[in-house]
């Protein structure tokens, strides 16, 4: 073997490396950012079912949460516009979830 052919090798080698450090740290970016879009979701969630126990609640004539329901209709958007602005892809299980949150609304 050449000198060349050597240093070549390591050369390569080193390549490889890199583009598997590379992929196994966008996989885990994306597997974090996955995790980031769930905690989303369940704040969404959460923030949607308590609009709809406030609803409910003013149907019935219980007026002390009418005051309430308007920061958490606020809270409810802002969290929607940070999932859908999110520049994390969603995964077609996390669409459905937010698919359900929103017709639930």
């Amino acid at each position: 073997a050449t000198l060349y052919s050597i240093v070549e090798g390591s050369e390569n080698e080193e390549i490889e490396k890199e583009s598997e450090n590379t992929k196994e740290l966008e996989t885990e970016i994306l597997n974090n950012g996955n995790s980031d879009i769930d905690i989303l979701l369940d704040e969404y969630e959460n923030y949607v079912n308590q609009y709809n126990d406030y609803k409910e609640r003013i149907s019935d004539g219980d007026i002390t949460v009418i005051a309430e329901a308007p920061g958490l209709l606020e809270k409810v958007k802002e969290t929607k516009n940070k999932i859908e602005h999110s520049k994390i892809e969603m995964t077609p299980e996390q669409i459905a979830r937010m698919s359900a949150i929103i017709g639930n609304l």
